[in-house]
């Protein structure tokens, strides 16, 4: 019928307690959103933690290659080190902002607030 969700036969709703749990602990990566069928944010969420993540491992080594040799003071080194903190801490605060959207999209759950009171079949879910 129009303006019914077409669900496949044998369909079960997905489980809010579910998709909670999933935003609780795997919600940087996207796991809720893979979950409810939301895979474009899934997708965007899961690209900018993996990439975060590299961003942090790769001011690590910088900032370890620009400490060199301590008994050598060379301008380069200050600016390795200096690039390599602004890396690690920028990588930092891009881990912080998905992690704060991961919760924002918890409580909307467990609120069933918007699209995300409905799995990818606009079922409500149970």
């Amino acid at each position: 019928m129009p303006g019914y969700p077409t669900v496949p036969p044998g369909y079960h709703p997905q489980s809010r307690v579910a998709a909670a749990c999933l935003a609780f602990f795997l919600g940087g990566f996207g796991a809720h959103n893979f979950y409810i069928g939301l895979r474009g944010r899934a997708i965007v969420q899961l690209c900018v933690t993996l990439g975060s993540v590299a961003i942090i491992f790769l001011g690590a080594v910088v900032m370890l290659i620009g400490l060199g040799d301590p008994n050598v003071s060379y301008d380069d080194d200050e600016v390795m080190t200096g690039l390599g903190a602004l890396l690690f801490i920028g990588g930092c605060l891009l881990v912080l902002a998905v992690t704060i959207w991961a919760f924002v999209e918890l409580f909307m759950i467990l609120a069933s607030n918007g699209r995300y009171g409905q799995d990818r079949y606009g079922v409500p879910m149970r």
